[in-house]
């Protein structure tokens, strides 16, 4: 009797562990710039749970996105924080609160968040200003929020970046060179 308990606990297990949203093997494709990131925050706010936990760890980095974002002093640190976070908060990017229906992102280059010369800049946390140096020019990154209708607060991420042929989140980076 014990077998058959083991056969079918093991089997609902593979079953469960194999399932395509649970892990990297479900593949997204958001096109990149400011279009992949509406099409990625339209498809958040009317997404299952399981799909938000999916494409969340599908835009976890990997050390070669770090390295490509990041110059050399600071690239691997980056990464272990990545590593890191999602070791002790398993972070799935949605909105925090049921009434958020709404977004709002704003995306800068390097130079622009160096300067904090645009609007849009100026929406990043300070903390991507001391980061500025640190960061590759050829990139554009994105910050965002899922707010209530008509409200300026809400539910906060940073950073998507579209790198390696793919979106990636690298959250709060800036940590990394405050330590």
């Amino acid at each position: 009797m014990l077998k058959g308990k083991r056969f079918y606990t093991l089997l609902l297990l593979a079953c469960f562990l194999s399932h395509p949203l649970l892990g990297q093997d479900k593949e997204f494709d958001f096109p990149p710039g400011k279009k992949g990131v509406e099409e990625m925050l339209q498809f958040i706010l009317t997404a299952s749970n399981k799909e938000r936990k999916a494409l969340s760890a599908w835009l976890r980095p990997e050390l070669k996105d770090c390295e490509a974002v990041f110059d050399e002093r600071i690239a691997n640190r980056v990464y272990k924080y990545q590593r890191r976070l999602k070791r002790e908060v398993n972070l799935v990017i949605r909105p925090l609160l049921q009434d958020q229906t709404e977004y709002v992102f704003w995306g800068a280059n390097q130079e622009a968040i160096s300067n904090y010369t645009s609007a849009e800049a100026r929406n990043f946390p300070g903390g991507y200003r001391e980061l500025a140096d640190y960061m590759h020019p050829d990139f554009e990154f994105y910050r965002f929020k899922f707010i209530q209708p008509g409200r300026k607060l809400g539910s906060a991420y940073d950073v998507l970046v579209y790198v390696n042929d793919k979106w990636c989140i690298i959250h709060r980076p800036w940590v990394v060179i405050l330590r």
